[in-house]
């Protein structure tokens, strides 16, 4: 049997329940076991750092497993380029981050299925979603659009 990876996650947005987003609601998938927002110090297999975790931290981690994914667009936020090179991968929406490793993708936004924003925290998710039966789908697709001009 393979040893268990821990993967270490940073995020500005870690409500009570976070172990529901997970099988079983054990903070692990497969090999992985995951600890979010973890106090200083300790080590990792890997580190994920979303959009705008904490300002900063200090842990044990091989460079070339550690990635940032961006929570925001080229147009309301650029990192400077020292805070990009302190990750081995980086994902963003744009070819502006200029990173050896970089990955163009859409921008990493926080699951919010199953979130009670009054009490800030996950009332179901994983389990309860995989649960569900599934629906017929009859050829249709449906668009949420909005003017909004901030978020």
């Amino acid at each position: 049997m393979k040893s268990e990876l821990l993967v270490r996650a940073n995020m500005d947005c870690s409500p009570g329940g976070m172990e529901l987003l997970t099988p079983g609601s054990r903070f692990r998938w497969g090999r992985c076991r995951f600890d979010f927002n973890p106090g200083e110090g300790g080590r990792a297999d890997f580190a994920v750092v979303l959009g705008n975790a904490r300002p900063r931290d200090s842990f044990i981690c091989a460079p070339e497993n550690t990635l940032f994914i961006a929570g925001e667009p080229l147009e309301k936020k650029r990192y400077p380029q020292l805070f990009y090179r302190q990750f081995g991968h980086v994902v963003d929406s744009h070819t502006a981050s200029c990173h050896p490793h970089l990955h163009v993708s859409a921008l990493g936004l926080n699951w919010h299925v199953g979130l009670d924003r009054s009490s800030n925290s996950y009332r179901y998710g994983f389990d309860y979603l995989a649960a569900l039966a599934h629906p017929d789908k009859q050829n249709r697709i449906s668009v949420v659009c909005s003017n909004a001009s901030k978020t």
